[in-house]
């Protein structure tokens, strides 16, 4: 296990540098052939949310780095460092790499290929998550670990929907008038679901905040304020709806969790 150790800490660091040069020069348009923006833009749809939206891999990736950390800031003989380094580091090189995939699959445009990919990144954050979940030491710094994880694992829920409408809208279907406001009213009731789901199954309170991000975002895309050319009113009340009973869901939720926490803790 040292061995394997030795090499995941030296390698994750340096994984994690190169995906990050890899976001910025395919963002600039330097090494591959389209932008990420530019692959979604290509493929019009009315699921995709406003382009500030994608913010917020900016605060995932500040959270890996600090997840990252773990391994440099906590003494060899700390419980939590040591479960960190056995159960969760292996699995950083797995989500790194299939996040280096994804990236060069969907600015060369191939589009079942990234479909493909990010369903498998998914399900790797999301054993991270069950895992910290099950753990109680691991949950002892949520901070760290937890809430990055979290975050994580619930923005690549809705970024899967996100990648499965591009691919939809790649193979013909347009997705602009009646299916596509369909489509995009049922999938945001679908990340809305999944997430509460997971939040409620796992107990990771970053989770179902993305959510309400996501759709938050859909609805500033179709706000008669947006220059967006199919924006959608139906889709716009729909989101707007979806945000607020969704936000009351997620402070019951988070009460009713804080209870049960508060009774397992006076037995």
């Amino acid at each position: 296990m040292n061995s394997f150790h030795k090499y995941y800490r030296r390698a994750v660091p340096v994984f994690f540098v190169f995906l990050l040069l890899l976001n910025y020069l395919s963002a600039a348009g330097i090494i591959l052939p389209a932008t990420q923006a530019e692959v979604s833009d290509k493929y019009v749809n009315l699921f995709a949310p406003a382009g500030i939206t994608f913010s917020i891999w900016a605060v995932i990736y500040i959270g890996m780095a600090l997840t990252i950390s773990i391994d440099f800031i906590r003494p060899k003989g700390d419980r939590f460092g040591a479960l960190y380094r056995q159960l969760i580091l292996p699995r950083m090189i797995e989500w790194i790499a299939l996040n280096i995939v994804w990236i060069i699959c969907w600015s060369n445009e191939w589009l079942l290929a990234s479909l493909i990919v990010i369903l498998l990144y998914t399900t790797r954050i999301m054993k991270s998550v069950e895992t910290i979940s099950a753990t109680p030491t691991l949950r002892e710094n949520p901070w760290l670990l937890k809430y990055s994880m979290g975050l994580h694992f619930g923005w690549l829920l809705v970024a899967s929907m996100a990648n499965l409408t591009t691919y939809t809208v790649s193979q013909g279907v347009d997705l602009t008038g009646t299916i596509g406001i369909i489509w995009t009213v049922a999938l945001m009731i679908v990340v809305v679901a999944l997430s509460a789901y997971y939040y409620t199954k796992l107990g990771n309170e970053m989770i179902m905040p993305v959510a309400l991000w996501a759709i938050l975002g859909i609805f500033i895309k179709h706000s008669p304020f947006s220059s967006f050319e199919y924006k959608s009113n139906i889709v716009m009340y729909v989101a707007a709806v979806l945000f607020v009973i969704s936000a009351v869901g997620f402070v019951q939720l988070f009460r009713l969790q804080k209870e049960q926490r508060a009774k397992r803790a006076n037995k």
